[in-house]
């Protein structure tokens, strides 16, 4: 059942992976990820990272990138019946790109090296 100017609160998410050929001839496994988060207004928030299989820890880099994208951007999903304009909301959604983007970056540089005692 569709609630009023809305999707049906019952929508299935689908999603697939596929190794690519050069991960088969190498035999590497995909490295890509895939998620998507259910918000309390009912929408959905849904986030895809190819993994670069050639970068070490690709495919924990994919999955982090999906977690901090859902994280982000679920708390701008609003009701259906009240869509805003995508332009209106330019801001608050050019910040939460850059909220994931430098939490990632964060990610991958790692703990700060520590330095030896002399």
């Amino acid at each position: 059942m569709t609630a009023a100017g809305g999707p049906p609160g019952d929508w299935r998410v689908h999603g697939i992976r596929s190794t690519g050929y050069r991960h088969l001839r190498e035999g590497t496994p995909c490295q890509d990820a895939l998620r998507y988060r259910r918000t309390s207004s009912g929408g959905l928030v849904l986030a895809v990272a190819d993994g670069a299989g050639s970068a070490p820890r690709s495919r924990e880099g994919a999955e982090k990138a999906v977690r901090l994208a859902t994280d982000a951007f679920a708390p701008l999903v609003t009701p259906w019946r009240r869509l805003p304009d995508a332009r209106a909301r330019k801001e608050e959604l050019t910040g939460a790109f850059r909220k994931v983007r430098d939490a990632f970056l964060d990610w991958c540089a790692g703990p700060p090296a520590r330095t030896r005692p002399r």
